[in-house]
């Protein structure tokens, strides 16, 4: 904080602005995209958040994005496309809030795939059951 421009030029609101500051601290530190280095005082920021701040994308979704790509690096599935496609999908596509989706034709698509497409759906979190229900 006292590398700040704020604090050198008015330290007042800084007395305001440091519970908010050490909340997002603690944040950052529990998303894993910071670290303390105690014997300093000061925080590092770890692999995970300089590719999230290199991407563009907020510290949720960096921290999804890395989640989902360790998941994928351990149980990738090469028997179709699907995994591949998934893995290269844009994030922003799949968490707009606005996406309607045809239940109907999302069921035929499942019906449609074979053993290996199933098991890749699965993986990335799709349940026949549930898109059958809806």
């Amino acid at each position: 904080m006292r590398a700040t421009l704020i604090y050198h030029t008015t330290p007042e609101p800084m007395k305001h602005l440091k519970p908010k500051i050490l909340d997002a601290i603690e944040y950052l530190k529990e998303m894993k995209l910071i670290s303390e280095d105690r014997t300093h005082g000061y925080f590092h920021a770890t692999k995970i958040g300089n590719a999230t701040v290199a991407s563009g994308f907020g510290p949720e979704e960096g921290v999804f994005l890395h989640d989902e790509l360790s998941r994928a690096l351990m149980n990738f599935n090469l028997e179709s496309d699907m995994h591949i496609v998934y893995q290269f999908t844009p994030l922003h596509s799949s968490t707009t809030a606005s996406v309607d989706i045809d239940w109907k034709l999302m069921r035929e698509e499942v019906e449609k795939l074979d053993e290996s497409g199933i098991r890749a759906a699965t993986f990335v979190g799709v349940n026949p059951a549930f898109v059958n229900k809806m």
